[in-house]
C-alpha cells in the first residue's frame, strides 16, 4: 500500500538504455490483479514535505501522478498496456489515498467510456 514512492521513474540498463520501471510495477500490479481487483495506494504527495523526507523516496508523486494510469491513449508511448478504471482519491493530511479498479480496454471499452 505505501510503496510506490520508492519505485524509480526509471532506472539506467547495462546497454545504456533506459527502463521506465514505474510503468512497469504498474503493469505488474494491473497484470496480477483479478477481474474488477482493486489497487490501493498510499503515497505522500508534493509539496508536503514529508515525500522529501525520506531519502528512499525516490518517486516524487503529485496529486496528478495518478490520473496518468487512467485513461486509453497517450500512455501507451510509455509502455503502459493497460488502464484503470476512474480513481477514487482521498485525502488524509499529507497522504493521497488511491483507489484504482482494474478494467481491460480489450474486453471493458463499454464499461470504460461510461465513466468517463
Amino acid at each position: 500500500m505505501d510503496f510506490l514512492e520508492h519505485i524509480p521513474r526509471q532506472i539506467n540498463e547495462p546497454n545504456g538504455g533506459l527502463r521506465n520501471t514505474f510503468v512497469l510495477v504498474m503493469n505488474e500490479i494491473y497484470r496480477v490483479l483479478k477481474p474488477d481487483g482493486v489497487l490501493f495506494a498510499s503515497t505522500p504527495i508534493y509539496p508536503h514535505p514529508s515525500a522529501f523526507i525520506d531519502p528512499t523516496h525516490v518517486n516524487i508523486m503529485s496529486d496528478k501522478s495518478y490520473t496518468y494510469f487512467i485513461g486509453s491513449g497517450a500512455q501507451r508511448c510509455m509502455g503502459l498496456m493497460e488502464v484503470f478504471k476512474k480513481s477514487e482519491f482521498t485525502w488524509i493530511r499529507q497522504i493521497i489515498l488511491s483507489i484504482q479498479t482494474k478494467i481491460s480496454l480489450r474486453n471493458g471499452l463499454e464499461d470504460f467510456t461510461e465513466n468517463i
